[in-house]
């Protein structure tokens, strides 16, 4: 099953984003409502949609490494 976050980021014109103010939401105006709180922080506030993958990820051992299959 796929679904999707809101990924919200700050940052400033020079310097590039602040992963500090990094956050991820399921509700759009809860996002949104985030990146206007950001604006009045940095310069610029980014929402990107992110696709989510909600398989479970099982540990498997080999060759005494894990590995995530």
């Amino acid at each position: 099953m796929s679904t999707q976050v809101y990924s919200v980021i700050g940052g400033y014109d020079h310097e590039g984003e602040v992963f500090e103010s990094l956050a991820l939401f399921d509700c759009k105006s809860t996002a949104e409502a985030y990146k206007e709180h950001l604006e009045e922080e940095y310069d610029y506030a980014l929402i990107k949609v992110l696709k989510v993958d909600e398989r479970s990820m099982f540990a498997q051992e080999t060759n005494k490494f894990f590995a995530l299959v």
